[in-house]
């Protein structure tokens, strides 16, 4: 999953491992960002920095049914960004691209957005929630947030099974978890696997931190200023 991507558009593809059924089942949210979008290349860009987490459904009981009870499920993926730019004013500038860019036709792929209210944020933050029906009792409540705070626009993207409170819940949290916690002063070190550290990636939240909800590491991706 590319960076670019993540940041720029509402690519969300979950894989449900349905018990008793013997099966997984994939179910894409939307098609991928358009790729002529760069906040690499937005003026004062620094870096960015991304993390995937997800939660263990193929360990999660589901009673045998004939529609099994995804909304027990909770809170299934999350997806989070930083990125960084040279000032306040830069990424105060770079907001509404990003906003424009994530909440676009070529991102949603004509699914529907919500624009939700939502508080607890000193600066600029936006935020959108969606449902998209996939079957029998199985619906994805996506959130879509965006904040800006001092050089750093943050976005939180979660999808739940349950609810679309549930999905705001978490995206809410992590954001303000994002922005609350300071960069780390040791140098920063990538690993694709998600075990990144130090700098931008210490204001991530570490493992086992309870606004995850229980989800783990998937994968994390960074981005470079634009050549």
């Amino acid at each position: 999953m590319r960076l670019r991507a993540v940041g720029a558009g509402i690519l969300l593809v979950l894989l449900l491992a349905v018990q008793g059924h013997g099966e997984a089942m994939a179910a894409q949210a939307t098609p991928e960002a358009s790729p002529e979008f760069a906040v690499a290349s937005l003026p004062g860009f620094v870096q960015g920095a991304a993390r995937t987490w997800a939660s263990d459904i193929a360990a999660t009981p589901l009673a045998p049914s004939s529609t099994p009870d995804y909304a027990s499920l909770g809170v299934v993926t999350l997806s989070a960004i930083i990125y960084e730019f040279d000032s306040d004013t830069d990424a105060a500038a770079a907001f509404d691209p990003v906003v424009g860019e994530t909440t676009g036709p070529a991102s949603t792929g004509g699914i529907e957005l919500s624009e939700m209210a939502v508080e607890g944020f000193s600066g600029r933050v936006s935020a959108f929630s969606a449902a998209v029906a996939q079957g029998p009792g199985l619906t994805m409540h996506q959130v879509l947030l965006t904040a800006q705070d001092g050089p750093f626009i943050y976005q939180t993207i979660a999808v739940a099974l349950s609810s679309v409170e549930d999905a705001q819940e978490v995206a809410v949290g992590v954001a303000q978890a994002m922005i609350a916690a300071p960069a780390g002063a040791a140098p920063a070190t990538f690993d694709r696997k998600g075990a990144s550290s130090g700098g931008i990636w210490d204001k991530f939240p570490p493992a086992g931190d309870p606004i995850l909800q229980g989800m783990k590491v998937e994968l994390d991706d960074q981005l470079a200023p634009a050549a």
